[in-house]
């Protein structure tokens, strides 16, 4: 066979790497130009890789860990998997789309806010230097060292150059925080917190009839059929009947009946000695026995979410789910216990501050003009990316994760 010539050996590999290697990419991808000052900050390719590459490593740990395959999960419409915020639509979007929308907006929104920092004469301390440390040893632990060094590869950078990554993550939380934190006049105050909480949150408690059952030999779930499903479905509207008449002990008929067993009974559990409420999985609802406090941000089953919003307090709702059966929903004063807000205060208040600084990234990003070249970005979509992590690795660790987009 010819020897081919390095010129065109490097030509070829560029062609074949493309959005693996990028010895052979531009270094600016587009740019941003501020509408008032007319100065042009370069959006840097690597940037963009370090983003497009994490987001496609998140794709690739979900997909694996629900035998999923990468290629047709990225093809799905992305309200499949993506919850809409308020405003937003996820119509006539697949999921690789809107990962390489949320690219292009991360590195926007980086490359903006560093700036800023830097402008301000904002500077990072010894212990902001130790966070970013302990963040960035996270990441790397988080994906494993095979998986990290194939990230790190991909695209063609250091270990300091990867944690510049996390530098400039922590300069733009360190500006948002000082126009947004305490002190200034975007501060979440307590009052502000328990206004919310009275607000946008309803108190439930149900008694759950399943239209499935687990099955010993797969450990899945299969669903009700026939005289099964007749059986389940009779049995909802007996205790719906049992459960709106009056004088109904509505937590004895959840106690005796429910097969959600959300949050431990001090009745039946002998080492629990009282009522307890413990933030459920995504930390933005409260669990107690039998019962959920929520928000319509939390992620509850539509079904059961519409009808929980549309009660009055007091009443009882017999719902049904199609994922998970019969609900006979009651609806309780928020505020009966004190503890609820308790429990949830902390992080409302975190989530609140969250969209305050989203906010002011929107307002700071609106004063740009913003210009990517969209044929470059088209070769690195998320799809076009290579699998980092041919193994299930931990989740990885939130420390680079865009400021919420969310």
């Amino acid at each position: 066979m010819k020897k081919i010539s390095k010129i065109l050996a490097t030509a070829l590999v560029c062609v074949m790497l493309v959005g693996v290697f990028t010895g052979c990419a531009p270094k600016t991808i587009g740019n941003v130009t501020n509408n008032e000052t007319g100065e042009v900050l370069s959006l840097d390719t690597k940037t963009y890789l370090f983003y497009a590459y994490y987001q496609r490593i998140s794709v690739e740990l979900f997909a694996a860990q629900n035998q999923l395959e990468v290629s047709a999960m990225l093809a799905d419409p992305a309200e499949k998997y993506i919850r809409a915020e308020e405003g937003e639509s996820l119509a006539d979007k697949n999921l690789d789309q809107y990962f390489n929308e949320m690219v292009k907006d991360q590195v926007t929104k980086i490359t903006i806010n560093t700036k800023l920092f830097d402008a301000e004469g904002m500077t990072l301390t010894a212990e902001d230097n130790a966070k970013i440390d302990e963040s960035f040893t996270a990441f790397k632990e988080s994906l494993g060292a095979d998986n990290y060094k194939k990230f790190r590869d991909a695209i063609q950078m250091t270990d300091a150059k990867m944690r510049n990554f996390f530098v400039n993550e922590f300069k733009q939380i360190s500006y948002l925080q000082s126009k947004t934190g305490e002190g200034t006049d975007k501060a979440i105050t307590n009052e502000a917190v328990k206004a919310k909480f009275d607000t946008d949150y309803v108190r439930i408690k149900h008694i759950l009839v399943k239209n499935s059952v687990s099955d010993p030999s797969t450990q899945q779930s299969k669903k009700l059929e026939g005289d099964a499903l007749a059986a389940a479905k009779a049995k909802a509207e007996k205790l719906f009947e049992e459960a709106k008449a009056p004088n109904a002990n509505f937590e004895k008929l959840a106690r005796y009946n429910s097969e959600d067993g959300a949050g431990p009974d001090p009745e039946t559990d002998t080492t629990v000695k009282e009522e307890t409420y413990k933030l459920g999985s995504n930390a933005g609802y409260v669990i107690e026995n039998n019962g959920y406090t929520f928000s319509k941000d939390d992620g509850m089953v539509k079904e059961f979410q519409d009808a929980a919003f549309a009660m009055n307090v007091g009443e009882v709702r017999l719902v049904e789910t199609a994922s998970t059966g019969w609900h006979i929903m009651k609806k309780y004063d928020l505020n009966e216990t004190p503890k609820i807000f308790e429990a949830v205060k902390d992080t409302l208040k975190s989530k609140m501050e969250s969209k305050v600084k989203e906010d002011l990234l929107k307002e700071t990003v609106a004063k740009y003009t913003i210009n990517v070249d969209e044929k470059t970005a088209a070769k690195y979509s998320i799809s076009k990316l290579s699998n980092v992590t041919p193994k299930v690795a931990k989740q990885p660790a939130p420390a680079p994760a865009p400021a919420p987009a969310q």
